[in-house]
């Protein structure tokens, strides 16, 4: 939060107490209460859209989408190829990275003409929007709050930079809440069962072959086809699926998630 804002204790409690209501959203609509309480509470926002989706030709694919009290003639409006969105605003934070603020009821040559009347009718005015983008799986997380009544100002636009971690946290875990359950992977040979044992407890390559009894190169053989079994692209998102999807629970022993979170890459 910002440095004015949290000066006055109302402001640092707000503060807190939206960023503890969203370490307990696990669904949708806690997550539309959570906006609609604690985050409004912090920006005087009218209306709201956002979500987690794919980033693709600088469009999202939404994956998961949140409103609340936004019109849904102006999201098909935005609305392009496969379900995807593009407006304006997600255009001008996908270039940018940074908190972007918009008069949409203005004249504005990254509006087409039908967003800026849909703007003008549904009186969106200013607009204050941010994301969360993870390049390695191409996910981006993105809020877009509508309807200030007065123009934004520099402290609610660093706020939202300040909340943006918690609200990518929320959207995220109510994502992998609605997943199916992964299907248990593949049996594993007993060496690859060994293996596992070892990269829970956060050993390399090199200490596992020692400890083993067995080349580098097999035993990144054996972490690849793991890999590629529990459909992940680094070593780090194997060991946080083997902690949450252990092919033999048995053989996770408690305290390997702790260990796991200082795993080499090597």
């Amino acid at each position: 939060m910002t440095e004015s804002l949290l000066a006055a204790p109302h402001g640092r409690n707000a503060f807190l107490a939206a960023v503890d209501a969203l370490l307990l959203v696990n669904s949708v609509e806690e997550l539309v209460d959570c906006l609609r309480r604690e985050v409004q509470a912090l920006l005087p926002y009218g209306c709201v859209v956002g979500g987690l989706g794919r980033v693709s030709g600088g469009r999202v694919v939404p994956e998961m989408l949140v409103t609340d009290d936004f019109p849904a003639e102006y999201l098909e409006t935005i609305r392009g190829p496969s379900a995807s969105l593009r407006s304006a605003v997600l255009a001008r934070w996908l270039r940018s990275g940074k908190p972007v603020c918009m008069e949409l009821g203005r004249s504005n040559a990254e509006l087409s003409a039908q967003e800026l009347h849909l703007a003008r009718r549904f009186e969106f005015r200013n607009v204050l929007a941010h994301g969360h983008f993870m390049p390695r799986e191409g996910l981006l997380t993105y809020f877009s709050f509508h309807r200030f009544a007065a123009s934004v100002t520099e402290d609610q636009r660093r706020l939202v930079a300040r909340l943006m971690p918690h609200l990518h946290c929320a959207a995220t875990r109510v994502r992998m809440q609605g997943l199916p359950d992964r299907e248990a992977p593949a049996a594993l040979t007993s060496r690859q069962q060994d293996i596992v044992e070892w990269l829970l407890l956060g050993k390399t390559n090199w200490e596992i072959a020692q400890i083993v009894g067995t080349s580098v190169a097999n035993i990144k053989y054996h972490v690849s086809r793991l890999m590629r079994m529990h459909q992940v692209s680094s070593r780090a998102s194997l060991v946080f699926s083997l902690v949450t999807h252990p092919a033999d629970p048995a053989r996770t022993r408690p305290g390997c998630a702790t260990a796991a979170a200082g795993v080499s890459t090597r």
